[in-house]
């Protein structure tokens, strides 16, 4: 789905690669009110929700430069 969020979100973290999820988030809730949502976060979900699942201190790393980057970004005057 094309959305300013999903803009804003490809720009900060440097990566448009966005698909569809089968698991449960309220993101559907917002879409099916008329509101954009972007779920997002480190790692992947090759990784996640499973027996073993990990994520690297990188990816943590690099998710937490995004979310300053989008603090900065929406703390604008």
């Amino acid at each position: 789905m094309h959305s300013q969020a999903a803009d804003l979100i490809a720009r900060f973290s440097g990566s448009s690669a966005f698909g569809t999820v089968a698991f449960g988030t309220e993101g559907g809730l917002f879409d099916q009110s008329g509101i954009p949502a972007v779920v997002c976060g480190p790692g992947s979900m090759e990784q996640g929700h499973k027996p073993g699942e990990f994520i690297r201190i990188e990816q943590l790393e690099a998710c937490d430069a995004m979310l300053q980057r989008v603090l900065e970004f929406i703390s604008r005057p």
